[in-house]
């Protein structure tokens, strides 16, 4: 029998009756969101067909559609929650769309002086290739990876909400409060210098964006890192420092040397970290390094010395901070490693999440030569306001041999 011979065999109630229990079953716990749309859409088509349902039981079926998109707003909402207040580890994301800056992108000319290339024909079309290498290259990702850089990156790049005051932000950059200033914040303040000196002029004679003179109302009152800020590339400049470990500028190695003196702390082998070049959120790493060493100032202060290693290949960076002959105290639950680490951890994580991978390599309860996996793929944590409440994911525990063991060891693996 047809499929349409099955439908005229069905008398109008004992079909609307059917359909109604469908639509009751849509509202099960037990079946899952895509099957609920389903079921629902294929319902909706009959009845949209006259004659066939009586107006009493269309009446009861639209109730049971209200309580449908009702679960569907309720649902959605808390994913919304969720999606706030969850962090999910993925260093290579971040590390491919940094790289986007040594391509031949408008992230690139962001941060270079600009050429003949065809969307740098005016300052409209280097905003129209930025907005769209923004939608391309998942630029929204980021805030769920890493909320600083993620800051950083729109504010420098395209529009931050923040408040203004006569056309001055009432905040600048996380990290730099005195740099308040991007490519297209505040509004219009470049776009409109631009077309006026780069859009209307000769190319030959034309002044670039990067030579765009920072107003006394935006100069911060102090040098940034060293630089007086008077032009835009002043700006820019600062800003590569935050993105990249730059080799020319020796940041790293200079970041180190400074966190050796500040924790009175012995560094061995620091020349490994000369000339390191590779992209990152630097502020957090720092800022992660720092925690470290307070950590290794404070649990052990008979300790002082501190090995440095570094292992390159073709595709990522590890660097290894260990803390020479000390060894923790604490025990180490081997079925539930999370509950070993404390508030001093999840600031480390919560600087360097998605941004490297992250163990700790150590001897435990006298005896057990391990390397604790706190941030590897996937790696989920919770926040509370810009802070890491937990880390949702079980730390992963594997044996190391003896040997590699030299003391209490936080290895970063950063990738290329």
């Amino acid at each position: 029998m047809s499929q349409n011979n099955i439908n005229e065999s069905l008398s109008l109630s004992e079909k609307g009756d059917f359909m109604k229990k469908i639509l009751e079953f849509s509202l099960s716990k037990n079946i899952d969101s895509k099957t609920k749309d389903r079921l629902f859409r294929l319902v909706s088509t009959e009845i949209d067909k006259p004659n066939y349902i009586e107006i009493d039981l269309i009446n009861q079926i639209g109730e049971i559609r209200k309580e449908i998109e009702s679960i569907k707003s309720n649902n959605s909402k808390n994913e919304k929650e969720e999606t706030v207040n969850r962090l999910t580890h993925n260093p290579k994301f971040i590390t491919n769309f940094l790289n986007e800056f040594r391509q031949n992108t408008a992230l690139k000319y962001s941060t270079h002086l600009w050429d003949n290339t065809d969307f740098l024909e005016s300052i409209e079309s280097f905003y129209g290739k930025l907005e769209e290498e923004k939608r391309n290259k998942k630029f929204g990702y980021i805030f769920n990876y890493n909320r600083g850089l993620y800051n950083l990156l729109n504010y420098f790049l395209f529009t931050p909400k923040t408040e203004t005051n006569d056309g001055i932000p009432k905040y600048g950059w996380d990290g730099l409060q005195e740099v308040k200033i991007g490519w297209q914040f505040p509004q219009d303040l470049i776009k409109k210098w631009a077309i006026e000196n780069y859009n209307n002029q000769e190319k030959g004679n034309s002044k670039k964006p990067l030579e765009f003179p920072i107003p006394n109302s935006l100069k911060p009152t102090k040098r940034i890192k060293g630089r007086e800020i008077n032009y835009f590339e002043d700006v820019v400049n600062v800003f590569k420092t935050e993105i990249q470990f730059r080799g020319e500028e020796n940041n790293l190695l200079n970041s180190i040397e400074y966190l050796t003196k500040k924790f009175n702390l012995n560094c061995e082998n620091i020349a490994a970290l000369n000339k390191l070049d590779f992209y990152t959120y630097t502020r957090g790493v720092i800022n992660a390094l720092g925690f470290i060493f307070e950590y290794f100032e404070k649990k052990n202060q008979s300790k002082r010395n501190v090995d440095i290693k570094v292992e390159q290949d073709i595709s990522s960076i590890t660097l290894c901070f260990t803390q020479i002959d000390s060894y923790p105290a604490k025990v180490l639950d081997l079925q539930n490693p999370n509950i070993f680490f404390s508030g001093d951890t999840n600031s480390v994580i919560k600087e360097i999440f998605s941004l490297c991978d992250y163990s700790i390599i150590s001897k435990f309860n006298g005896g057990n030569f391990l390397q604790i996996d706190l941030l590897t793929d996937e790696t989920q944590a919770e926040l509370d306001g810009n802070n890491i409440k937990s880390v949702l994911s079980k730390f992963k525990v594997m044996e190391v041999d003896k040997e590699q063991v030299i003391g209490f060891t936080h290895k970063l693996k950063f990738y290329l």
